[in-house]
């Protein structure tokens, strides 16, 4: 009689990393894979990862260690593949999987960490677009050659030629303006 519902905010994920990050051993740029959540103000959000499938989290010391750079200023992770050698990164890439959680609810989703190649070069939006132009000078050509035979179709069927069309009175009364026109049987005016 005298309780109240006091109703909690969900938790809300609003960045995360992609599904798939591909690093190279030679690389200086580190790769984003922190998370932000905010739910309600009641609960503290806990943000776990996971790698390859284990049931144990990583650890706070794990993941300020590298290949992991936390700042700790903003608490953004991210992945660092030129903190290590090439031979220690194939180590660290595979499957991850975050865990953010509240003591009310939590969310889990997946990403997965490869090497790259880094003689491999990116295909641009240009490279892969190089083929489509020829198909659509080919579909221009093919309509302009569409167009021009129906003119031609057209015009030929408005104007026949040398031939004269005999209209139903004329073959009635039997009149025919090209004996007429060749025995020259017009008056001269």
């Amino acid at each position: 009689m005298n309780g109240y519902l006091r109703v909690i905010n969900a938790l809300e994920i609003f960045k995360r990393p992609d599904s798939v990050i591909k690093v190279m051993s030679n690389s200086t740029r580190p790769v984003d894979i922190s998370v932000k959540a905010k739910g309600d103000a009641c609960c503290m959000i806990d943000v776990l990862y996971y790698f390859n499938q284990t049931s144990v989290a990583l650890t706070q010391y794990t993941l300020s260690n590298p290949p992991f750079r936390r700042n700790s200023t903003t608490g953004e992770l991210s992945f660092d593949p030129s903190s290590i050698p090439k031979e220690d990164l194939e180590k660290w890439v595979g499957d991850y999987k975050c865990r953010v959680s509240n003591k009310h609810e939590s969310k889990v989703f997946d990403f997965i960490i490869v090497t790259e190649e880094s003689n491999r070069q990116p295909i641009t939006a240009a490279e892969a677009s190089t083929g489509l132009w020829w198909i659509y000078i080919l579909l221009g050509v093919l309509a302009i050659a569409i167009v021009f035979v129906v003119v031609i179709v057209i015009y030929k069927s408005n104007y026949p030629g040398e031939t004269y069309q005999l209209e139903k009175t004329e073959l009635k009364h039997h009149l025919n303006p090209e004996e007429d026109l060749l025995n020259q049987s017009f008056q001269e005016i």
